[in-house]
C-alpha cells in the first residue's frame, strides 16, 4: 500500500491521521474526497496491540492516546 506516502520518503504520520481516526470514516454515499477514507482501523490496531505485545490503548483508541504496557 502507498497511500500517505510523501514526496521523498513515505509520511507516516498523515497516513496514520488518516486511517486511525474513526472520524475520517466516510459515510454511506460520502465522497471519500479530502481526508475521508473507506475504513478506518483503529480497532483492529488496538486489538493487535494487546493480543501480540500486551499492550492496551487508552480513552476512545485516537491517535492522540498512548499504548500503555501493562505492569
Amino acid at each position: 500500500m502507498q497511500a500517505g506516502l510523501g514526496h521523498n520518503d513515505p509520511d507516516y504520520r498523515r497516513f496514520a491521521e488518516a486511517y486511525l481516526n474513526p472520524a475520517n470514516l466516510a459515510q454511506p454515499g460520502e465522497s471519500l474526497q479530502g481526508a475521508k477514507v473507506a475504513k478506518t482501523y483503529e480497532n483492529e490496531l488496538a486489538t493487535w496491540l494487546a493480543e501480540r505485545f500486551g499492550f492496551v490503548v487508552g480513552g476512545d483508541g485516537g491517535p492522540g492516546n498512548r499504548a500503555a504496557r501493562p505492569q
